[in-house]
């Protein structure tokens, strides 16, 4: 069996039988090399990938992508490859390792220049408009969420624009510039009805309710929130609906209609503890331990309280795991920028010695070069003036000799002058 069924077949066990810890980094090594143009290795390595990752092997899944880049970019990196790549990115945001993951994100928009992947140039910038997102600086996350929309409407990229356009109008809800938020938030579902990205549709209409239920107008809010509910009810995207009847429950909570509140906030506790959502538990846990306070029932009032406190534990837990990790993984990052440092340091530094030396050559070859042709120069002069002189000397000799010759007896003369004397005789 050659070695590529041998891979293929190992990519198809690996799920079924589980993943050794170190065959899934060596497999996912093993498949390098065989990368550009098989959609199914690529599948299979970003599979490897994820499954690191829920391992919390997170260096040897950036290992193997870094060495997975390595070998592409020895040649033009195909399609696929840079949608793996994307969603490597998706993988890093989700751990919270940003620098990492913004550095990928540069790697994947300069690799998709060079192959013209416009697209997927246009989903990296995103991406790190969702990073920036992440880390509080909006002002640079809506820049790159401008950018990435010209890109994607520049090539009529309907269904990226409508997340885009969503992500916007996160921005400008979170600064607090509501009327804007809504605009771009109606800009995204116009974008996902046209591609039928119920997903989408469903978000930005529930990123319209929290916003007219910011602006304190609560029937606008209910409709949205609606809309958004039936949508993800079609879809059965159970934690959307979770989110839904919570925040429905919200607007019935500050209208202070407790009953239906309750009645909500329920039905989205159920659907989150079940799910093992402990966002949503906590969040729930919150708004029911409110409500019973409300309504003066202690006895849930303090059950509801206990499951908030229990839960907001567990995330605070999940968040310090990955605080340290991310803290790790920023440790190595930043050595790896420092050796990179270095290295280029060195690099620069012998480019300065190379070019240095290049243009002291070239001077020194033009010092010479310049000697030379001054002295060709004079020796030109030198020789022009010996050959006036030779030929004043020569015109000379030339002058002299006809004088001479015009003084002297010609030899015919003397020859028939003989002749005549000898015939008197």
């Amino acid at each position: 069996m050659g070695i590529l069924r041998k891979i293929i077949l190992l990519l198809f066990l690996f799920p079924v039988f589980g993943y050794p810890q170190n065959n899934t980094r060596d497999s996912g090594i093993a498949l390098i090399a065989y990368l550009p143009g098989d959609t199914i290795k690529l599948h299979g390595l970003l599979d490897i990938n994820r499954r690191l990752a829920a391992e919390g092997n997170i260096s040897e899944a950036i290992e193997l992508t870094d060495k997975a880049i390595a070998e592409v970019e020895k040649a033009n990196p195909t399609r696929n490859f840079l949608v793996f790549l994307q969603r490597m990115v998706d993988i890093y945001i989700n751990h919270g390792n940003y620098p990492k993951g913004t550095e990928l994100c540069f790697t994947i928009k300069h690799m998709a220049e060079r192959t013209g992947e416009t697209a997927i140039k246009g989903d990296a910038i995103n991406s790190m408009g969702i990073i920036y997102w992440y880390e509080g600086e909006y002002k640079k996350a809506l820049t790159f969420f401008e950018d990435a929309l010209k890109i994607q409407t520049q090539i009529n990229g309907d269904r990226s624009a409508a997340g885009i356009l969503n992500n916007i109008g996160l921005i400008y809800r979170q600064t607090g510039d509501f009327d804007k938020a809504i605009d771009y938030y109606k800009k995204s579902i116009y974008y996902s009805k046209k591609t039928g990205r119920e997903v989408g549709e469903a978000n930005a209409y529930n990123n319209l309710g929290i916003v007219y239920h910011l602006k304190k107008e609560y029937f606008n809010a209910l409709l949205y929130f609606n809309l958004s509910l039936d949508i993800r009810k079609k879809i059965q995207d159970e934690i959307g609906i979770a989110t839904s009847y919570g925040n429905i429950g919200s607007v019935y909570f500050d209208t202070k209609k407790y009953e239906d509140a309750e009645k909500y906030y329920r039905d989205s506790y159920s659907i989150s503890k079940r799910l093992d959502d402990f966002e949503g538990v906590k969040e729930i846990g919150k708004n029911l331990y409110d409500l019973y306070e409300v309504k003066g029932n202690s006895d849930s009032t303090l059950k509801y309280y206990k499951i908030y406190i229990s839960a907001r534990d567990t995330l605070i837990n999940e968040a310090t795991k990955r605080d340290a990790l991310k803290r790790e993984m920023e440790y190595k990052f930043e050595k790896e920028q420092e050796k990179k440092a270095i290295l280029d340091e060195a690099e620069n530094r012998k480019q300065r010695i190379f070019t240095f030396s290049a243009v002291s050559i070239l001077v020194l070859i033009s010092i010479f070069a310049i000697v030379l042709m001054k002295r060709f120069r004079v020796t030109n002069r030198q020789k022009k003036i010996i050959e006036v002189k030779n030929k004043e000397i020569l015109d000379s000799i030339h002058y002299a000799k006809r004088i001479q010759q015009s003084l002297l007896t010609s030899s015919k003369y003397i020859e028939r002058t003989l002749e005549r004397l000898k015939g008197k005789s």
